[in-house]
């Protein structure tokens, strides 16, 4: 068996029945596929999800791209990411704006370790 890893591993869906996604491929791959077959018979099995849109999801949180005609797993992907870096770039404008204000308040600009500690205790 080998260890698992993201970007070469397979999925089979809850919700689809003899379907199998290899991240490898970043598409599914068919029951004879000749890496997958070598996978099973390395006494490994796919990981069974739910659907392609937590797949998508795993594959984010991993930073593993699936393809573009992976229909589902890939908008779950891009939608994952796209939330990140919303706010990625929301916290940035924020700590602009903070800095902005204090310096026509006279106040010196906080760093952005500082803004993350003042984001934590909001928490």
């Amino acid at each position: 068996m080998r260890d698992y890893d993201p970007k070469d591993w397979y999925w089979t869906f809850q919700n689809e029945p003899g379907a199998t996604f290899s991240s490898a491929v970043g598409n599914d791959v068919a029951a004879n596929d000749p890496a997958l077959l070598a996978f099973l018979a390395g006494g490994n099995t796919p990981t069974s999800i739910l659907n392609r849109a937590e797949l998508g999801e795993v594959l984010a949180d991993a930073r593993v791209r699936p393809a573009d005609a992976a229909t589902g797993v890939i908008d779950a992907y891009k939608d994952r990411h796209s939330r990140e870096v919303n706010m990625q770039l929301v916290a940035k404008w924020m700590l602009w704006a903070t800095n902005e204000i204090r310096v026509l308040k006279g106040q010196a600009p906080v760093s952005g370790a500082q803004f993350r500690n003042f984001l934590k205790g909001l928490m």
